[in-house]
């Protein structure tokens, strides 16, 4: 009973081995069939026997499959070995291991046709695959014929190794990979890798061939190279180590290695992450993408050893890495983008042919610091840019570095700006090149700017102040000085400059804003440019330091700033214009070379005052201008003031207050055409061809004038109205007054400087009013 109970066993047993014979016998070149197989003891694979036949093949934890030398394992389609213990491949020069693909299986055995002896050849197999427990060491092994080689999260340490895959030869997800002297290759067909993955990686004389990428890093987070040198690339697409690595997630180091880095997808570190890069380390740029930063990027360079960043045609860094011989040229690499919160430190980085990025974000600059975002950059190098070098709406600090090659050096739009002793140099064929361009908190302290059609252009002066502005130089710029223009929208303060203000566009106060000047500042203003105030505007000179508005031309204050040799003019530039709801105050200030107003009339105003408009003039020279110093229709008061080398000193139609005033050289001091409250006491009118033309046929209250010197003028007063003005207690330049027309003689008296019109001049002083 017990062995008719056993008897079917025994027979399984029986027919599962002569199936076995005979199915050997029928592959017909004496194999050793494994089929689908789990091991369960440690296990060696010779090569006395015929090439060993796998479906599938598992080795358990545990458990060690060791292949000796001259072994040649083929795979069916779809086989795959998977390690989950020990795999030792013990192959020679002479006789390598061979895992491949079955190459010459009968067609019967796939489709169960005995009557056909057709054949197939390279069948398409699997690879290996090592598990996290798994080990893979050993010698000489050639792996080839399969969609994948190995695929690994474990242990691999190869050497003298071929491994071959038509899609990826070697695919990590986790582990310690170390090869030595190994061959790894695919086919240069679009998205074929040689290696792919992430783990830890110590590669030494690893030769890449026709593969599309050698290596591909998709995970940065879990990356760690611990060495790579003296590899050689052969017929590949790209030459290097391409980061897909999406979000960095992890704080970690790149290592610098003797390859090539190439960025041809977007990286982003997460926030609260830190990624440091090595002195030394290369990175090629391939499209046009951005780096974006949430948490830290560390460039560590070192002076023998900098971090580089530049084109993927750069063939003068790390050699050929996209096989073309192009050239590289500005725009061909991407950014570095600092988010809100993200920070960046850079030491001795060299960024070339870079600053543009479509992905994720646009981008024009090589370096991009959002509000929010921090960046130090120090002893660095940016080089023939896109159009930005650095870009800023956050916090940058930029020290001992060169901007060289773009269309702007720095633009900022916002934030805080620090820029110590850096050569800044864009294109001087461009007009709006510019050194550092935008507007924000600046300090900037002992930078050369050399070669800029501007050295600096603040756009807006309501959003712009100095921390500091000392000890810059300028060489070989188109302008020399400080471009300004915009609207003031706030308090604001300009404070003096090494250099001068330029003004190019227009300059502005709002309304209930102010804008303070500094003593010693110097605005220049180019052409028919104009300050126009509808808030209030504070001059703050002082007699040793006056505030300067002249023309761009004017080289005897604040040098040569337009790099030309050209005289200054009265009709240089426009003027100052008080509208109805604005306010000037000026102490100790220079106006001249102003005052030209295009138009069929061409009054125009070195400082014009609107209706409703104020102005408080004092210790000030208005000079060399074109029609009138001041036109006031508002409410002006003027004293110890400079008038001269003009045509008309004041044009009045509203309130008027001067004392102590000195109109020299002019065609007329002061023309009265309307207004109230009129007073002209205590000044000095001299050499003028009229001192005073009166037409107030319309106002309610008379002029006071009075105290005044009128000397060597060829008129003092005319007046062409009926109404007969006060002008006692005046000096006329002769003790016995003025001269008079006598109408019946029809001559003028010979005495002081003449009046015509209606004109009590009665009493008078005999002697000049020394209070003057």
């Amino acid at each position: 009973m017990d062995l008719l109970n056993k008897t079917p066993k025994i027979l399984l047993v029986f027919i599962f081995f002569l199936s076995l014979i005979l199915l050997t016998a029928d592959i017909g070149r004496g194999a050793t069939e494994i089929g689908n197989l789990a091991i369960d003891q440690d296990t060696h694979w010779n090569n006395d026997k015929a090439p060993y036949l796998v479906d599938k093949l598992i080795i358990p934890e545990g458990i060690t499959l060791t292949v000796e030398a001259g072994t040649i394992v083929e795979f069916r389609q779809q086989g795959q070995m998977t390690i989950h213990g020990k795999l030792i491949i013990q192959g020679t020069a002479e006789n390598q291991v061979v895992f491949t693909a079955l190459k010459r299986e009968r067609q019967e055995d796939l489709r169960g046709d005995t009557n056909s002896n057709e054949l197939i050849v390279n069948s398409k197999w699997q690879g290996l695959v090592v598990e996290k427990a798994g080990k893979l060491v050993g010698d000489y092994l050639n792996i080839s014929s399969g969609e994948y080689g190995i695929t690994t999260a474990g242990a691999l340490a190869l050497t003298n190794s071929l491994i071959q895959g038509e899609k990826t030869a070697l695919e990590a997800t986790g582990g310690h990979l170390s090869l030595q002297n190994c061959q790894i290759s695919t086919k240069p067909l679009w998205g074929a890798v040689g290696i792919k993955g992430y783990g830890t990686f110590d590669f030494e004389q690893i030769t890449f061939r026709d593969n599309y990428y050698p290596v591909e890093f998709t995970d940065l987070s879990q990356t760690f190279i611990q060495d790579s040198k003296n590899n050689i690339y052969q017929n590949n697409i790209y030459n290097g180590f391409i980061l897909n690595s999406g979000v960095i997630t992890a704080s970690n180091t790149l290592k610098a290695i003797e390859d090539a880095y190439i960025i041809r997808y977007p990286q982003k570190i997460a926030e609260n992450v830190r990624l440091n890069i090595e002195g030394g380390s290369l990175f090629k740029f391939a499209s046009a993408v951005g780096w974006i930063v949430k948490g830290e990027l560390h460039i560590q360079g070192r002076p023998s050893r900098p971090v580089i960043f530049t084109s993927l045609k750069d063939d003068s860094c790390g050699g050929d890495t996209d096989g073309k011989k192009d050239t590289p040229g500005a725009g061909d690499g991407g950014s570095l983008i600092i988010e809100e919160n993200g920070s960046l430190f850079c030491a001795y980085g060299k960024f070339y042919y870079g600053g543009y990025a479509t992905a994720p974000h646009n981008s024009y600059s090589f370096i991009n610091v959002k509000k929010g975002g921090k960046a130090l950059i120090l002893n660095s190098l940016f080089y023939d840019y896109y159009k930005i070098a650095l870009e800023t709406a956050g916090d940058l600090q930029v020290i001992d570095s060169v901007l060289t090659g773009g269309q702007y050096g720095i633009k900022a739009s916002g934030g805080q700006l620090k820029a110590e002793k850096c050569l800044i140099t864009t294109n001087t064929d461009d007009y709006q090149a510019t050194g550092i361009y935008g507007y924000g908190n600046f300090e900037l302290r002992d930078n050369q700017f050399r070669g800029n059609y501007y050295p600096v252009n603040f756009v807006e002066m309501g959003k712009t102040t100095f921390t500091a502005y000392q000890r810059n130089t300028y060489l070989d710029n188109v302008y020399r000085g400080c471009i300004i223009s915009g609207t003031v929208n706030d308090s604001n303060t300009l404070k003096p400059l090494d250099e001068p203000y330029i003004i190019s566009s227009w300059l502005a106060v709002a309304k209930d804003a102010q804008l303070m000047i500094e003593p010693g500042v110097i605005l220049k203003f180019h052409q028919g440019r104009t300050l126009t105030v509808y808030g209030k505007l504070e001059v703050k000179g002082t007699p040793q330091k006056s505030v300067f508005f002249t023309s761009i031309k004017d080289d005897r204050v604040g040098g040569n700033s337009d790099g030309a040799a050209l005289l200054p003019t009265p009709k240089d530039w426009t003027g100052i214009t008080v509208t109805k709801t604005g306010e000037f105050n000026c102490n100790y200030g220079v106006l001249r070379h102003g005052g030209f107003q295009k138009g069929a009339l061409d009054h125009g105003n070195l400082v014009s005052i609107a209706p409703g408009g104020k102005a408080l003039i004092s210790n000030t020279k208005i000079t060399n201008f074109h029609s009138n110093g001041i036109g006031n229709q508002g409410n002006l008061e003027a004293q110890n003031l400079l008038l001269a080398e003009g045509k008309v000193g004041i044009v009045n139609y509203g309130n008027l207050l001067l004392a102590k005033n000195l109109f020299k050289g002019l065609k007329v001091g002061v023309r009265l055409l309307n207004g109230n409250q009129i007073q002209i006491n205590y000044c000095n009118f001299i050499n003028n061809d009229l001192g005073i033309g009166s037409a107030l046929s319309n106002s309610t209250q008379l002029p006071q004038i009075s105290n005044n010197n009128f000397i060597k003028n060829t008129l003092a007063i005319q007046n062409t109205t009926a109404v007969k003005l006060d002008c006692t207690w005046n000096y006329w330049n002769h003790p016995a007054g003025p001269s008079t027309y006598d109408t019946k003689a029809r001559t003028w008296t010979t005495l002081g400087d003449r009046l015509e019109g209606r004109i009590d001049y009665t009493p008078y002083y005999e002697l000049k009013v020394e209070k003057l």
